[in-house]
């Protein structure tokens, strides 16, 4: 993630300060119609993984459980 910011500074050095705020609000709403696109376009995915969390705790509390026992019968 470090080294997006870097690039990204390194960039926007290189421009003009009077092009730098513009430049920033476009890349910055590109950004959010971007996810908003992604979001449109998933959204039926997100809903359901939404509505299926909850209901996946006592398996993975199950899963744990069964992987505990199973490395408390390896010995040591």
């Amino acid at each position: 993630m470090n080294n997006i910011f870097e690039l990204y500074k390194t960039a926007m050095e290189k421009i003009p300060l009077a092009w730098q705020y513009p430049l920033a609000i476009i890349i910055l709403l590109i950004i959010i119609f971007s996810f908003l696109k992604f979001v449109k376009k998933n959204l039926l995915w997100i809903i359901i993984f939404i509505a299926l969390l909850p209901a996946s705790y006592p398996a993975i509390i199950t899963l744990y459980e069964g992987a505990k026992k199973l490395l408390e019968k390896i010995p040591k």
